[in-house]
């Protein structure tokens, strides 16, 4: 049987180990559902309701923040 410190010395678990850090590391500290998704989905409402497709808007001021593509998407899927 191997002793633990035998086990470690060889590259290729500590590579390993290494990499199962890299991968787990932080893995709880982002949530998986944007907070402002219901933003989103009114946008895209809008937009294809509205039949305004280059401005999108959230009632009557402006939205910026992403890219038109992603509320075509949304405007699209309803």
């Amino acid at each position: 049987m191997l002793k633990l410190g035998k086990l470690l010395r060889k590259p290729a678990v500590l590579f390993g180990a290494l990499l199962l850090y890299l991968y787990f590391r932080g893995i709880g500290d982002h949530g998986l559902i944007d907070p402002v998704e219901g933003i989103n989905a009114s946008i895209g409402i809008h937009m294809s309701a509205g039949g305004n497709l280059f401005v999108p808007r959230i009632g009557d001021s402006l939205a910026a923040g992403k890219n038109l593509l992603t509320w075509w998407l949304s405007a699209l899927a309803l």
